[in-house]
């Protein structure tokens, strides 16, 4: 079978229904899949395990002129392979394999320093800085360890403010 009918085929079986599939490979090994993490010109990257194995998650590279068929491990009604395959049509183009490019990539947000106002009108003071969250830390590390009565071991931790 050609190339691009083995990527036309993977490429048409939903991600949900993937699962109930097998590809065999030369030397009779058959290999589940899970999910399908590539498809170039001469092989498809595949998630799964080997069949009769619990090793799930393993990468395999697989060349398409090693693959001698795709099948299912269950029973499929008719109606349900008219669902996945009536619309599938095999290309005769390798342009088939051109991708649209990706979309452009979003714009990072500003960092945000204290004390400073950000375009979008906050004062930088976000739960997300991190040096804001170590500042906080240390506080209320401070403030348990001058507390009386402190029967804790936290007194023994490292102060970072003395070292």
């Amino acid at each position: 079978m050609d190339n691009l009918a083995w990527v036309a085929i993977l490429r048409h079986i939903p991600a949900d229904k993937l699962n109930g599939f097998t590809i065999m490979v030369e030397g009779n090994i058959e290999i589940t899949l899970q999910s399908l993490l590539r498809l170039e010109v001469e092989f498809a990257v595949i998630k799964g395990r080997l069949s009769g194995s619990q090793d799930a998650g393993r990468v395999f590279f697989v060349p398409y002129c090693r693959m001698i068929n795709l099948g299912t491990l269950h029973p499929i009604k008719d109606e349900e392979y008219e669902a996945i395959f009536q619309t599938l049509t095999i290309p005769t183009s390798s342009a088939f394999f051109i991708a649209p490019p990706p979309p452009p990539a979003p714009a990072p947000e500003p960092v945000a320093v204290i004390g400073q106002t950000t375009p979008n009108g906050h004062n930088g003071a976000s739960q997300n800085d991190s040096g804001l969250r170590a500042s906080i830390r240390s506080e209320v590390l401070e403030r348990y360890r001058a507390r009386p009565n402190n029967p804790s071991s936290s007194a023994n931790l490292p102060n970072p403010r003395h070292v």
